[in-house]
């Protein structure tokens, strides 16, 4: 991951935190931080995924 993807998730964290600790809690945040960590989580995925397709393409060119 990311140093700014981290950061990122660090806030969402903590904003989630915040967000039960008020009274009372602030149910909207604390989704919408949620929210924000599978959006990350997603992004993530989709380009760990494209860097090992491209990885695998320039194997097999290397190959021939």
């Amino acid at each position: 991951m990311d140093n700014y993807v981290k950061v990122v998730m660090m806030l969402l964290v903590g904003g989630m935190a915040v967000s039960l600790l008020q009274s009372p809690p602030r149910w909207e945040l604390f989704y919408a931080s949620i929210g924000g960590i599978i959006i990350i989580f997603l992004y993530n995925s989709f380009k760990n995924r494209k860097e090992q397709q491209r990885l695998r393409r320039e194997r097999r060119k290397s190959k021939k």
